[in-house]
């Protein structure tokens, strides 16, 4: 429940006050994360989809995508309990 409270509010829900969508798209995120370390403007370490996903989440300014969201738009989610965020890793890197 955690994971799917964290993802929706912050990826998917239309914010209705702004008129849009807050934050990227997590749709495909397991099979686009590939594709994000491979590029060649990517600084990070991580060499799999969880690595990746869990690098976005704990220091997200590592690998800024674009799309017109600024390095102060992702903040970490460090504090949360490492469960939790195991949680989210499982559940994003199963996003195809």
């Amino acid at each position: 429940a955690t994971t799917e409270i964290y993802t929706l509010s912050l990826h998917d829900a239309l914010l209705i006050w702004i008129g849009g969508v807050f934050g990227p798209a997590q749709d495909g995120i397991g099979s686009t994360a590939a594709e994000r370390i491979a590029d060649s403007r990517y600084t990070g370490s991580a060499t799999t989809a969880e690595e990746y996903i869990r690098e976005s989440i704990l220091t997200p300014s590592i690998f800024i995508v674009g799309g017109g969201m600024s390095q102060q738009s992702m903040p970490s989610f460090g504090h949360l309990p490492a469960a939790d965020i195991d949680a989210l890793v499982y559940f994003l890197s199963r996003q195809y």
